[in-house]
């Protein structure tokens, strides 16, 4: 049984992702929560613990809008097909962060 902060959601959105002074690489979102996302990739070779800027490009529904949407993620998990990432300022750490 997987332990995880919140639920998971299959998801097929086109993700870019990029770190400071690097280009921008495409990649498929297969999977969020509130936490993270796990985003399909060709073999990436990134350490644990990187942060990176992902860019969210959202289909608006019947119209040719697509809404972008900016976090910063970190790296938890990379696999040969795809990366594991933890969103760094993620709602429920958040809310667990203020409790007393």
């Amino acid at each position: 049984m997987e332990r995880r902060l919140s639920n998971r959601k299959p998801v097929d959105v086109n993700v870019y992702l990029s770190c400071p002074g690097q280009s921008l690489a495409r990649c498929m979102a297969s999977d969020i929560s509130d936490a993270g996302v796990f985003l399909k990739t060709n073999p990436l070779d990134l350490p644990r613990n990187v942060r990176l800027n992902l860019m969210f490009a959202l289909r608006v529904r019947s119209t040719n809008l697509v809404r972008l949407h900016r976090v910063t993620a970190m790296v938890v998990r990379s696999e040969s097909h795809g990366v594991g990432m933890m969103f760094c300022q993620s709602r429920l750490r958040r809310r667990s962060d203020h409790r007393p």
